[in-house]
C-alpha cells in the first residue's frame, strides 16, 4: 500500500511537537500524521497491520485514520509529532498503481527537459509514502531543526518550519518511489536511448564552460557519428548546435533577468573565452545582437524588428 498527495500548494501543519512515552495511546486524528522515532522504539497499529517502528524510523498515518500506539516492554520512546493538511485528499494506492503513476510522471518531465532549453521545468508535486518508512540519518538533522524552531520562535519560524517540511516530505517520497521502482521490471520511461538522455543531462549541468564534442562522447560513451544520428533523429540537429542553442537560450534568459550582468559578464559565465565570438553566435541564433536584444527588452518592446 502507498499514500499519496500532491503539494501543489505547501501543506498547513497544524501542529508538531515532541513526546517520550511508555504508555499506550489509541485514536483517529483529524490532520495527517507524521511520527519520527527519535530515541528508541514503539509499536503502531493501524489499517489492520502491525508495525515495529525504531529509531529513525517515520511512520505516515492519514486524517481520520485510527491508530493505536504501544511501548515495547518498560523502555521509554521518544517520538516527534507533526500534524498536518493537504488542499488535495490524500488517496490509497496499489503499489502496482503507484509505479504506473510515477512512470506516467517522469515521462511528462523527461519530455519537458528534452524539448526545452531551460534548466528548470516540471517537476512532481506528488508526495508517495509507505505506511511505515526506514529509518534514514538525513531526516533526524532535520528533525532537531525543527524541534529548535519551537525552542527559539521568531516571526520568519514558521516560514522555516513550512521548507524543513517540504524537504522531508521530498526525502520520504524519494525513499519510497525509489523503493517502488525497484521492484518493478520495467523502468524505462520514454522511447529515447539512455545515452542520448545522459547527452542532454550532461549538457544542462555544465553549462557554464566549455562543451566540446568530445567530451560528450567521452562522458557518454559512444562514437561521435552515434551520438550525431541520435541527436538528429530526435531532435532534427547536431550535438553542437544544440550545444550552442541551448547556451544561447540561457543567455537570453541572463539578459532579461539579471539586467546588472554585462555581455561580457553573460558571456564568460557561459564559457565563451572570446566575446566576439559569442557575440557571432548570438547574432546567428536569435537574428539580433546581444546588445540589441538587452536594449529592446529594455524598451519593453517584445517584438524584434525585422532586418
Amino acid at each position: 500500500m502507498t499514500y499519496s498527495f500532491s503539494i501543489d500548494k505547501l501543506p498547513q501543519i497544524a501542529n508538531t511537537y515532541t513526546v517520550t512515552r511508555k504508555t499506550v495511546w489509541q485514536v483517529a486524528d483529524p490532520y495527517n500524521i507524521l511520527i519520527f522515532i527519535l530515541d528508541g522504539e514503539c509499536n503502531i497499529s493501524t489499517a489492520g497491520n502491525d508495525y515495529l517502528l525504531k529509531e529513525g524510523d517515520c511512520m505516515f498515518i492519514p486524517a481520520e485514520q485510527s491508530y493505536k500506539r504501544t511501548p515495547c516492554g518498560d523502555d521509554l520512546c521518544t517520538m516527534m509529532y507533526i500534524h498536518f493538511s493537504t488542499d488535495e485528499p490524500v488517496t490509497e494506492l496499489e503499489n502496482r498503481d503507484a509505479v504506473q503513476l510515477i512512470h506516467n510522471l517522469r515521462n511528462d518531465i523527461e519530455r519537458a527537459l528534452l524539448d526545452t532549453k531551460n534548466i528548470f521545468t516540471v517537476s512532481i508535486k506528488s508526495i508517495f509514502l509507505f505506511p511505515h518508512i526506514k529509518g534514514d540519518d538525513s531526516l533526524i538533522p532535520i528533525c532537531k531543526r525543527i524541534q529548535d524552531l519551537r525552542l527559539g520562535y521568531k516571526v520568519e519560524s514558521s516560514l522555516f518550519l513550512s521548507a524543513y517540511f517540504c524537504e522531508i516530505l521530498a526525502l520520504l517520497s524519494k525513499q519510497t518511489m525509489k523503493q517502488l521502482m525497484s521492484t518493478d521490471t520495467d523502468t524505462d520511461t520514454i522511447a529515447l536511448p539512455h545515452t542520448l538522455k545522459k547527452a542532454i543531462w550532461y549538457i544542462k549541468q555544465n553549462h557554464t564552460k566549455p562543451i566540446s564534442l568530445d567530451d560528450l562522447c567521452r562522458f557518454c560513451n559512444i562514437s561521435q557519428a552515434q551520438l550525431t544520428r541520435y541527436f538528429k533523429k530526435a531532435f532534427n540537429t547536431t550535438p553542437s548546435q544544440y550545444i550552442t542553442e541551448f547556451k544561447i537560450a540561457r543567455a537570453r534568459e541572463m539578459l532579461q533577468n539579471s539586467p546588472e550582468l554585462s555581455i561580457k559578464n553573460v558571456c564568460g559565465m557561459l564559457g565563451y573565452e572570446d566575446q566576439h565570438y559569442f557575440s557571432r553566435v548570438f547574432l546567428k541564433v536569435c537574428g539580433e545582437t546581444a546588445t540589441e536584444y538587452r536594449k529592446r527588452l529594455r524598451s519593453f518592446n517584445s517584438v524584434k524588428n525585422d532586418k
